[in-house]
């Protein structure tokens, strides 16, 4: 996927401010949008050019900040990135968002991807994940036969 655009909020129900953030009993929360435009699906249920809106702990909204301390980076518009998400429902709202498993930084020029934990080859995951998307579809059509255990 691509990513298009980034919106932070707060998590009150008009998405404004809360008249004082810093109080103890204030359960109010900053949150990001995440828009990004999907070029190819390798697994799910969306369509390639469907914007999905992804949500992420953490941001700015005017001049208060919240930072998450993660070992990623943060997103930013064009870059191209592998996600794996799980779709939710917000109980609020109704609304529906993704939530983000695992991502990857796609470098076009070397055709790898890059996480904070490994680079590997574009092409090596790729080929992992049609792997398990085969493993999967036996599964489900009852024709996989798992590996023999390794001997002791």
């Amino acid at each position: 996927a691509q990513v298009m655009d980034l919106q932070s909020y707060w998590s009150t129900r008009d998405r404004q401010r809360p008249v004082n953030p810093n109080l103890a009993e204030n359960h109010d929360y900053i949150y990001t949008d995440i828009t990004v435009k999907v070029e190819k699906v390798l697994d799910g249920k969306t369509s390639v050019g469907n914007l999905l809106h992804l949500m992420e702990n953490g941001g700015q909204v005017g001049e208060d900040q919240l930072v998450i301390e993660d070992v990623y980076d943060a997103f930013t518009p064009g870059q191209k990135v592998l996600l794996y998400l799980s779709l939710r429902t917000n109980p609020d709202t109704n609304e529906q968002f993704y939530i983000i498993n695992e991502r990857y930084w796609i470098n076009q020029a070397t055709q790898t991807v890059t996480n904070p934990f490994f680079q590997k080859p574009l092409s090596i995951i790729l080929t992992e994940i049609d792997e398990v998307n085969q493993m999967k579809q036996e599964i489900k059509e009852g024709r996989f036969t798992p590996p023999p255990l390794p001997s002791q």
